[in-house]
């Protein structure tokens, strides 16, 4: 998270805009100061009066970063897999282990869904259970979609002995 905001603040355009205005907003503070002491007596007042002239500045850069980072997680498309079980049917209970773009992106167990945050662009996703694998599914993912897929193991016997010889048909993943 850090990162993120080191990111947004080093930037090139941010570290000029902040060497061009940092010192235009201290010396509207210093005005601001003199001009509040020059009209008060007292000088607790002034100074407290002088620093709240200062806090409208000080707001506008503050939450700068927060809202880049909210608008950059909206716009991050993200793939939702959702492992559906009818009833007690399903045959392979295991966690399947989910395969994005051929590398290993985490698990998913009956009952569960799965969100798995990736970059715009195509891609491929597919479950596995030891030998056994679902089709490849590939998809395209856009800024600020969200791409949604079912896994579920063999349900019925007949299936389930025929995914002894082709591995492939004892997962299935589908797109919604």
């Amino acid at each position: 998270m850090t990162s993120r905001f080191a990111s947004v603040i080093y930037s090139g355009t941010h570290v000029l805009v902040q060497l061009l205005f940092t010192p235009l907003l201290v010396g509207r503070g210093i005005w601001v100061g003199i001009a509040v002491s020059a009209r008060s007596t007292d000088v607790l007042v002034a100074q407290q009066l002088g620093v709240l002239g200062t806090l409208p500045l000080l707001a506008v850069p503050v939450s700068g970063p927060v809202i880049n980072e909210r608008t950059e997680n909206q716009m991050s498309p993200t793939v939702i897999l959702e492992r559906e079980t009818a009833a007690v049917a399903e045959l392979r209970r295991r966690p399947f282990q989910i395969v994005l773009d051929g590398s290993p992106a985490g698990t998913i167990d009956r009952n569960q869904t799965v969100e798995l945050p990736v970059e715009p662009g195509r891609h491929t996703l597919q479950v596995r259970d030891g030998r056994y694998s679902s089709h490849t599914q590939s998809f395209d993912a856009a800024d600020g979609t969200t791409v949604r897929f079912r896994c579920n193991g063999a349900i019925l016997w007949p299936q389930y002995v025929a995914s002894l010889v082709v591995p492939t048909i004892g997962l299935k993943l589908k797109r919604e």
